[in-house]
């Protein structure tokens, strides 16, 4: 964790699809596929967007804190549609709601009448991609720009990976060209790849939920094994080459057989993809509440004291809205983000970042 913003605690969570990962355009386009998956306009990277991380992160979190509380009420916070029906009344006020205080909501009822909650997540970008190769498979490819950005985050790498040629194995490779994919590259001898291993071995990745007892790591060391550097022009290329592609077809419900003309296609991101994301925690204080319900006359003092208990604003404990999302990620490994979740698509392990100066 660092806080790099005055008025935010910064977050970094990495996301490993144990299943093929789909999160559609919502659109089709000419081609050999139906369904793609979205893509960033500027790179042409499939990517996971920040809605799609928030939207099922609410609805995990409204429903293992109704478990806890043994009150199906709160499952209705899962539903923006449906907040306005629980929080009727002043006394029911959303800031009386973890859930709501930490996803936001919009009710016409009560004053303020909308609040944009106090996560804020990033799009999750590929960091490593899992590809085929006849040296170790499956190879993780990430480019020069992707790890360079990572290490500059996450370790306050002052430093910067350029390659000259194609790509550079971060593990001992002897050879002057390497079989990627469909590809062969050429590589190259850089002095900046030792010190990228010591930064790569220093990063801490704990896999959050399913109980302290259960706490495992995501094992970089072992990763750092599998890792190959890319160039930056060719990293989109390799993805997209390499993308998992399925076909399926309708059945009709009177024939019981396939329909005429039902046949389409859909990508995702293979499993083992590993994605990189942030999650900025608004830091709140009692003045701010109380300025948000300016105009909340009735009951003012009750609404605050219940946000900051929630909040943990006063006891020091402020971690109170992490440990609701990070317990709620755990059926992210369940139940899957995206599309398709019901036919072996979707299910992600989240692992929180850290980082030690020690190896």
């Amino acid at each position: 964790m660092s806080a790099t913003i005055t008025f935010y605690e910064e977050y970094n969570y990495l996301l490993r699809a144990i299943e093929p990962l789909h999160v559609g355009s919502g659109s089709g386009v000419f081609g050999r596929v139906d369904l793609p998956v979205v893509r960033d306009s500027a790179t042409n990277l499939p990517y996971v967007p920040a809605t799609a991380i928030k939207g099922v992160l609410r609805h995990f979190s409204a429903y293992t804190t109704a478990l806890k509380k043994q009150d199906a009420d709160v499952l209705m916070c899962a539903d923006v549609r449906k907040i306005s029906k629980r929080h009727d009344s002043v006394e029911k006020h959303p800031f009386k709601c973890e859930i709501c205080l930490a996803y936001g909501y919009v009710c016409e009822k009560i004053k303020p009448r909308n609040f944009a909650g106090i996560l804020h997540f990033t799009d999750a970008h590929i960091l490593l991609f899992p590809i085929p190769s006849a040296v170790k498979c499956p190879l993780f490819i990430t480019s020069d720009h992707m790890l360079t950005l990572f290490l500059q985050e996450i370790c306050n790498w002052q430093g910067e990976l350029l390659l000259t040629q194609e790509c550079l194995p971060l593990f001992q490779y002897d050879k002057n060209m390497i079989n990627i994919g469909r590809y062969i590259l050429n590589t190259e001898k850089n002095e900046i790849r030792n010190e990228i291993i010591d930064l790569l071995k220093t990063i801490k990745c704990t896999l959050c939920g399913f109980g302290n007892e259960n706490k495992r790591e995501l094992n970089l060391d072992k990763l750092l094994d599998r890792i190959c550097v890319v160039k930056s022009d060719l990293f989109p290329r390799i993805i997209n080459n390499h993308m998992d592609f399925r076909t399926s077809i309708a059945i009709d419900p009177i024939t019981g057989a396939a329909k005429t003309g039902a046949l389409y296609t859909y990508e995702a991101l293979p499993r083992e993809t590993i994605l990189w994301f942030k999650v900025y925690l608004r830091r709140m204080t009692r003045p701010m509440l109380e300025e948000l319900l300016e105009d909340t006359k009735e009951k003012r003092n009750d609404i605050v004291n219940s946000a900051v208990r929630i909040l943990g604003i006063e006891s020091n404990t402020g971690k109170n809205i992490i440990t609701l999302m990070e317990q709620a990620s755990e059926l992210m490994s369940v139940f899957g983000i995206g599309g398709i979740v019901t036919r072996g698509f979707g299910r992600v392990c989240m692992y929180r970042i850290s980082h030690s100066t020690s190896k």
